[in-house]
């Protein structure tokens, strides 16, 4: 290369072509373009790279694969011949060799001086041969160097001025590149429709067909996309030699699917499963197909497929549907075995409503072929799986079917016949007993607290084996207390403490008891014992409940300090209780009695996040008590505001609407202040609101501009007051309500009612001013004008004299009065310069 640079350079006629050929890989007549080889998703952008030949740029074909599917992207122009411009202007050999100079600096990454020496050369020579491969050459050094904005215009110019060509064409390329990277589908479709045409690579055109196809199909023009897929596959064939073939192939399958044309989409799958050796799209390819085929009725077809996936060594990404589609088609072919069969292949990981349905299948299988234990326990996975869905109600159901005709539930009634008969037998039998404590056990297990404790206190602990007394004793006492024999259970339960007191059930009854103890109201015991437990046994299971309770009696004797401390406790220790949500209300509760009203908030606001059905309101409402004694307004409107959407039953204290609707005022934001005024009043009981409540209300809605909605509030604030001032003020905004509603004569005797009460000052002004704006309502403009003028010459104020002087502008311009109109705006510009009208 250099030198055959220097060749040229001792050749002051040449037009040094030679640079750019060497630095661009172009030989000559031929240029080669690409990007630098990535592999990624279809819609991750490409960085740009220098114009030279390279790898393929694999991309993902299809919206709903899974995997990458690999396509080559390499860019390559079609052959340029660079022929002499017989009509370059004069002087055109320097202009080459600037042209020579900035290819030299382009192939030494010298961007940034380059983009100068083209733009030189295109002023001064754009009617050259070279023209466009230095415009080109300058969106390419604008790439390089990350303006991408540039770039684009650069590349655009050459396309505009130069309309065909490679050089049109390779910008086109490039423009709809970065608009593929960007996601601007709609706008490269154009770009590479133009680089189509330009590009006489076969290899490159095709390249640009299918990224055009695929900007189609990401821009929702799936039918398009689909006849250039088509296209592309009738033109090169299923040769391996066309590496976007397979890409194409599963984008035309994929689309037909999403079109819910299941006829087209099958027979794409197919076409796909007869050419891939991809083993993820092969495993796509079955399963949708197979799915496809069942709609279409096509049962056996669609198994086939379906088993395919199954028995595919590859991941489990389409097995989950497979399975499902599979079950479907054996059970509605009444094959139940077959259903068991795939069932217990294994579960895959499927959506929730399939996965019910598989699952409810299987149990229905083992059900009708006789397999009552296998199928109560899948109904029972069901159950508890997916209790709120319909499958779920259903799974209960035969469940309970299942457990009938495993004769489970006639247990306490047989073990009360045999008792009965056994007495009369032998009642000295331990027979008996056994019996007795069968039937306690059942009872106990199902909760019936006072049949098992009946059955437990009739055992002979002597006629049944020894394990079995701990555990009789134990239960007796629960069941007792559970049965309402509250009294009974306390001493059963202390006669276990006092023989087994270190028996690993001694937590449990000592929490029992504790229990017992609350229940007949003697907090102290209770306490004594739950803090007992918490103690002497700090390890066990029970120390959760001991805690919580330790935490609810306190709060039941008002020790606000030692119910904080317990819930935190309690807290501390187990993190995740059950009793979360308590703790963590009850704490900002008792903060708030405390008056920690920014300590209390964050347990409240946990609370109600916790359990919300239980929590939400009361923990909102002192939320919003909280925020008010803090005068936290923020806080406090987003929570009240949110409150009230919510339409709660809880009421809130009114003095808080007054506060908020006073303080939102006062921030200009009328709209909620309005709101929350007109929730603390009353105008059937005007005199249960404070009077400045009126007075926000009726001004809030003047303006929002309800001007019927103003006057109300105004009147009763008028008729609370008596200091001239206030009522001359007051009178000014109801005069201004009442001429927003056309009614002048109302509104002009408010008015001259104003001025009767303050005979001078600024609400005397404003006043006058209203009485402007009346006339000039009325279309009175010289009226308005004159009343406008008075005010300006009587009154010296910052913002109500240029006012005046602007207003009685307006009005004598409406009047036809142009000249006095202009005499006014020069005095205003004059005496007030910097005054902008409201």
């Amino acid at each position: 290369m250099s030198s055959l640079f220097a060749n040229c350079l001792r050749r002051p006629g040449c037009v040094c072509v030679c640079v750019f050929i060497a630095t661009t890989g172009l030989t000559f007549g031929q240029q080669n373009l690409d990007k630098k080889a990535v592999q990624r998703p279809a819609s991750t952008p490409v960085k740009a790279s220098p114009v030279t030949a390279g790898k393929a740029t694999p991309v993902t074909a299809g919206k709903a694969i899974p995997v990458i599917i690999k396509a080559p992207a390499t860019i390559k122009a079609a052959p340029i011949v660079i022929t002499p411009n017989n009509k370059d202007v004069k002087n055109s050999t320097a202009l080459e060799d600037q042209l020579s100079y900035a290819n030299l600096l382009f192939s030494h990454k010298q961007y940034a001086i380059a983009i100068r020496q083209y733009e030189l050369f295109l002023n001064d020579n754009s009617q050259s041969s070279n023209a466009a491969s230095a415009a080109f050459r300058l969106g390419e050094c604008y790439l390089q160097l990350s303006q991408v904005v540039q770039a684009k215009q650069a590349y655009a110019r050459v396309i505009k001025q130069y309309k065909a060509g490679v050089y049109a064409g390779a910008s086109a390329f490039r423009l709809a590149t970065l608009y593929f990277n960007e996601k601007n589908y709609a706008k490269a479709i154009p770009y590479f429709d133009v680089a189509i045409k330009n590009i006489n690579d076969p290899k490159l055109e095709l390249q640009a067909l299918y990224y055009g196809a695929r900007c189609m199909q990401l821009d929702g023009k799936k039918e398009k996309a689909i006849t250039i897929y088509e296209q592309l596959l009738a033109e090169q064939g299923q040769s391996p030699k066309n590496p976007f073939a397979e890409p194409s192939r599963v984008a035309i399958a994929r689309i037909y699917a999403e079109l819910d044309n299941n006829e087209k989409a099958l027979a794409a799958f197919k076409v796909v499963i007869a050419h891939s050796k991809d083993a993820e799209l092969l495993d796509e390819a079955h399963a949708r197909g197979g799915l496809i085929a069942a709609k279409l009725g096509k049962r056996k077809e669609s198994s086939q497929m379906l088993d395919k996936v199954l028995q595919s060594k590859s991941g489990k990404t389409w097995k989950a549907l497979s399975q499902i589609g599979l079950i479907f088609n054996q059970f509605s072919a009444a094959d139940y075995e077959g259903v068991i069969r795939t069932y217990n292949q294994g579960i895959y990981d499927a959506p929730a409503d399939s996965r019910a349905q598989m699952l409810l299948l299987a149990a229905h299988s083992y059900r009708l072929t006789k397999q009552l234990k296998q199928a109560a326990d899948v109904y029972g996975i069901v159950e508890r799986n997916f209790r709120d869905r319909i499958e779920g109600t259903e799974a209960g159901y035969r469940r309970l079917q299942c457990l009938h005709l495993l004769s489970d539930g006639g247990l306490p009634v047989y073990a009360g016949s045999f008792v009965e008969q056994q007495r009369k037998i032998d009642p000295k039998s331990k027979y008996l007993d056994l019996a007795l404590l069968m039937k306690a056990e059942w009872h106990f297990e199902h909760n019936e607290f006072a049949d098992a404790a009946k059955a437990y206190a009739e055992v002979r602990p002597a006629n049944i084996p020894k394990e079995h007394h701990i555990p009789r004793l134990y239960k007796l006492g629960w069941s007792q207390v559970e049965g309402g024999q509250i009294e009974a259970g306390i001493s059963s339960l202390t006669k276990f403490l006092q023989a087994y007191p270190d028996d690993p059930l001694a937590p449990s009854v000592l929490a029992k008891r504790g229990n017992a103890y609350q229940k007949t109201d003697n907090p102290k015991r209770a306490l004594k014992d739950f803090e007992t437990l918490s103690t002497r046994y700090s390890d066990s299971n029970e120390l959760e409940f001991a805690l919580q309770q330790i935490a609810i009696i306190q709060l039941a004797q008002k020790d606000t300090p030692a119910m904080i401390s317990a819930f935190l406790d309690l807290l501390k220790k187990f993190p995740d209780t059950e009793a979360k949500a308590e703790a963590h209300f009850w704490i900002g509760s008792g903060y708030i009695q405390q008056k920690k009203y920014a300590q209390a908030i964050p347990f409240l606001d946990k609370a109600r996040q916790i359990n919300a059905k239980t929590y939400y309101e009361v923990a909102t409402r002192r939320i919003i008590l909280a925020s008010y004694q803090m005068e936290d307004i923020e806080a406090l409107t987003k929570e009240t505001e949110k409150f009230l959407s919510e339409k709660r039953k809880l009421t809130i204290p009114l003095p808080i609407f007054t506060y908020l609707g006073i303080k939102l005022f006062e921030r200009e934001k009328f709209a909620a202040a309005a709101r929350f005024l007109d929730l603390s009043s009353s105008s059937e009981s005007p005199e249960q609101s404070r009077p400045e409540v009126w007075n926000y209300l009726g001004r809030a809605n003047l303006e929002l501009k309800r001007y019927s909605k103003a006057i109300g509030p105004l009147d009763i604030y008028l008729s609370f007051i008596n200091r001239p001032s206030l009522r001359a003020k007051t009178y000014v905004y109801k005069g201004n309500a009442l001429l927003g509603l056309k009614n002048y004569a109302d509104a002009t005797k408010t008015a001259n009612e104003a001025m009767r009460l303050q005979k001078e000052g600024r609400i005397n002004a404003t006043a006058r001013i209203l009485l402007g704006d009346i006339s000039l309502a009325q279309n009175d403009y010289e009226n308005a004008a004159r009343l406008y003028l008075i005010v300006s010459q009587i009154f010296v104020d910052p913002l109500i004299t240029p006012l005046a002087l602007q207003k009685a502008s307006t009005a004598y311009e409406k009047a036809g009065q142009n000249e006095k109109a202009k005499q006014l705006q020069e005095k205003l510009k004059e005496k007030y310069p910097s005054y902008e009208a409201p």
